[in-house]
């Protein structure tokens, strides 16, 4: 049975920026991980 972490951002700055740690540091403990953005915590990140 595998493991699911959810990561939700809602907000835009440096913590939105820097979700990509979170989610590298879950996969290396064996965590699926899905990730849920907001508008405003995309756009810093590149995402549209």
């Amino acid at each position: 049975m595998s493991r699911v972490l959810y990561l939700i951002a809602c907000a835009a700055g440096q913590p939105a920026r820097e979700i990509d740690d979170g989610v590298r540091a879950a996969q290396a403990r064996g965590w699926d991980t899905c990730l849920i953005l907001s508008p405003s915590a995309a756009r810093p990140i590149g995402l549209r």
